[in-house]
């Protein structure tokens, strides 16, 4: 059986620009001052809802049209722009203007769930924290490509011949996680350095996501939290208009569906699975659908973790030989589904080819 073709793969025809990486940011240079006049002036004049799906195709376009040459940079050039734009559509038109957008996209990178301890520390404290943090972080960088590379195969492509649940697929797979999570690192290099300068606590990036207790924990509280800050923003700030004051007898009614907190959270997994397939579309080129299934399949999980927590009348997290037990699984769960994240990637040789690997002095690279 062939295990590195996906189930669905459609491919996309070549890009209509192909740009240096400076070419590129002109392009999005100019796309930023059109955004910034729609987002002033045409929702003013026209529909909220068509100004945003205008802005929404552009932004759709723009990386599947115009491209660099680099393909790592083409990734952050479809993944930036979009999620600045989604903060931009939800700014109040009233308050819309260059400095305040400005000023808002630099305030959500600043940390919102601090501890008692966080409110009691002096600038200093803080400046000194977000130096530790950057130094913390260049090392981990470092670590990514100095320390895990001579471990993994020359060609990433490699690793989709073993099957999903052979032990050197699972291997390969936690290394290649490892070394993700390790260059993850960079957003915390940044967000450590604005600290420092700024004296105000930034949101920290990672926090320990291989102790996460369940998919909820991970992605709530642990993995890429500036993202999870962001599309819960987006998502669970939107609340419907009430269309009449409630009575007293409708007030002890169940919400409806679709605006339960519940179904709220399945669709940030939904809308974070879509946003990272366009992106992986735009930068490699094909359509397969595994991101989006990922995602699906984690939202899934999550939705299961919450409803078998109020079963067993958990609440909070788990504790003791408990928590080590769900520990456990949800390193087993991520490690398994990561595939599906990771082989557009890995397909692709997105890393690129990989001298460092001790296959290529003909030493081993797999554990008997």
């Amino acid at each position: 059986m062939d295990y590195t073709k996906p189930l669905v793969e459609i491919h996309l025809p070549p890009p209509l620009v192909v740009l240096s990486i400076y070419g590129v940011f002109v392009v999005y240079f100019a796309t930023f001052v059109v955004d910034y006049f729609i987002l002033q002036y045409g929702r003013r004049v026209l529909p909220t809802k068509l100004v945003n799906s205008v802005i929404a195709i552009i932004h759709t376009l723009v990386p599947m049209l115009v491209i660099s040459n680099n393909q790592e940079w083409n990734f952050l050039f479809a993944f930036s722009p979009p999620l600045i734009i989604i903060y931009g559509c939800s700014f109040p038109i009233e308050e819309f203007n260059l400095q305040n957008w400005i000023i808002a996209l630099i305030k959500t990178t600043f940390e919102i769930r601090k501890t008692d301890a966080d409110l009691i520390r002096s600038k200093a404290e803080i400046r000194v924290i977000g130096l530790y943090r950057f130094v913390k972080s260049c090392i981990k960088v470092m670590i990514g490509y100095k320390f895990i590379n001579p471990w993994l195969p020359a060609h990433s492509a490699d690793v989709l011949n073993y099957p999903p649940f052979s032990a050197e697929g699972f291997y390969f797979l936690t290394l290649f996680i490892l070394k993700f999570y390790l260059l993850t690192g960079i957003l915390d290099v940044f967000f450590g350095l604005e600290q420092c300068v700024l004296g105000i606590q930034t949101v920290t990036s990672m926090h320990r996501p291989y102790f996460a207790s369940g998919p909820r924990n991970f992605w709530g509280r642990r993995w890429n939290m500036y993202v999870t800050y962001f599309i819960h923003s987006q998502i669970f700030a939107f609340k419907p208009k009430a269309e009449h004051k409630k009575s007293d007898d409708v007030k002890d009614q169940k919400k409806p569906v679709k605006q339960s907190n519940a179904v709220k959270g399945f669709l940030s997994y939904v809308i974070s699975g879509v946003l990272h397939e366009i992106i992986v579309i735009s930068a490699l080129r094909k359509v397969t659908f595994e991101i989006t299934a990922f995602f699906i399949i984690q939202g899934i999980g999550a939705f299961i973790e919450i409803n078998l927590k109020k079963k067993v009348g958990m609440k909070g997290e788990p504790i003791g030989i408990i928590r080590v037990f769900c520990v456990v699984l949800n390193l087993i769960f991520m490690i398994t589904t990561a595939r599906l994240f990771t082989a557009p990637f890995l397909r692709e040789e997105f890393f690129g080819y990989n001298s460092q690997s001790l296959s290529l002095h003909n030493e081993k690279l797999v554990f008997y």
